[in-house]
């Protein structure tokens, strides 16, 4: 496992960080995953519906 600093470190070096609205949603149930994503800054809510 990565330490957290290593691990903010690799997400600052993206070349193309995405920022996202309230209420946006970012992925949904069953979608295939092709990428990571990182929690810089702000909440994050989770829910199956």
């Amino acid at each position: 496992m990565l330490s957290p600093v290593l691990t903010l470190s690799i997400f600052q070096k993206q070349p193309d960080p995405q920022a996202f609205s309230a209420g946006q949603i970012i992925f949904e149930e069953g979608q295939a995953g092709d990428c990571m994503f990182g929690i810089l800054d702000g909440e994050l809510t989770l829910s199956a519906l």
